[in-house]
């Protein structure tokens, strides 16, 4: 996913270890001692996307490389059994030379089994999992495109800082002027974005951007079964051109507020933008304040729709 942008994040700091243990069968070259496996541990620069913490059973792709390519390991699966940070190669210990030659490495979230080239494949329009859509990778560093260079087997350490390359939306809703008043009407709400792009690319061994298909589509939110809150992960866009959120409550006509009244004027990589939303009998008003991520509309903002 990647638009060059990038505002520096509130920090969510997360450790983990990979272990270096594996489930393959001993070869001889497996038991030759001098053999030394990476340890690996990150911050995540940004948090994540769901409880702002690793997931259990979370999975990250990792590659080793020497010059630039590819070296013995490629899209190795690192998990997390448990919800404490701690990783484990799940089938692959990777190795470094025992030559004492340096790698550079490159990771990214989630794990995705199957590549073509090196190339990462985003599909958002499915929205039902947020955190199997959280696309984030390991190779920026204070803004600029680095991988972790220079590890061998006398520093085997690894420290990845993951980075969110899409935008992340997250709406509070409750009802106002002829409602009931206590937001009952909303549930079995349901909660729809214009104008989006849905499918994208990413090539991790380069990490230069991501490559959007252009598209048009809405796409529903994963809404809460009363109603009273949503989210979405989304490309960054240049600009709102013919971006909506549609509020379908139960036996009223669909609730419309457009994203060109926002102070906001697009959707940023890594940031996240929070809608607090009313819904009245006649109108939407969102007043919009940012929460985890990074800011992506500001100290907050107003609107209404009809």
């Amino acid at each position: 996913m990647r638009l060059t942008i990038l505002s520096l994040p509130v920090f969510a700091a997360a450790a983990f270890v990979l272990a270096g243990c594996s489930q393959e069968t001993n070869t001889p070259e497996k038991e030759n001692d001098s053999r030394v496996p990476v340890r690996v541990s990150s911050n995540i620069e940004v948090s994540r996307a769901v409880n702002n913490a690793w997931e259990e059973n979370d999975a990250i792709g990792i590659f080793m490389l020497n010059n630039g390519a590819v070296d013995t390991y490629s899209n190795v699966e690192y998990i997390t059994p448990e919800t404490n940070g701690a990783f484990a190669p799940k089938n692959q210990v990777i190795y470094l030379p025992v030559d004492g030659t340096a790698r550079d490495f490159v990771a990214y979230y989630p794990y995705q089994s199957s590549m073509a080239n090196d190339i990462y494949s985003i599909d958002l329009t499915n929205q039902a999992d947020q955190s199997a859509i959280d696309f984030m990778t390991s190779d920026k560093a204070n803004g600029e495109y680095s991988k972790v260079v220079d590890i061998d087997k006398t520093s085997p350490e690894v420290n990845f800082r993951f980075y969110h390359c899409l935008s992340k939306l997250r709406l509070n809703i409750k009802t106002g002027a002829g409602f009931a008043g206590d937001n009952s009407e909303l549930a079995g709400m349901t909660v729809k974005l214009t104008n989006q792009q849905t499918i994208g690319t990413y090539n991790v061994l380069t990490g230069d951007a991501v490559t959007i298909t252009p598209g048009s589509n809405t796409i529903e939110l994963l809404t809460a079964a009363n109603g009273q809150s949503a989210e979405a992960i989304v490309f960054p866009s240049n600009d709102y051109t013919g971006m909506q959120f549609e509020f379908h409550v139960p036996n009223h006509k669909p609730y419309i507020w457009e994203l060109s009244k926002s102070t906001a004027t697009k959707f940023e990589e890594g940031k996240s933008y929070i809608y607090n939303i009313t819904i009245n009998k006649t109108e939407v008003i969102v007043n919009s304040t940012i929460e985890n991520w990074v800011d992506g509309n500001g100290a907050g903002e107003t609107g209404s729709a009809e």
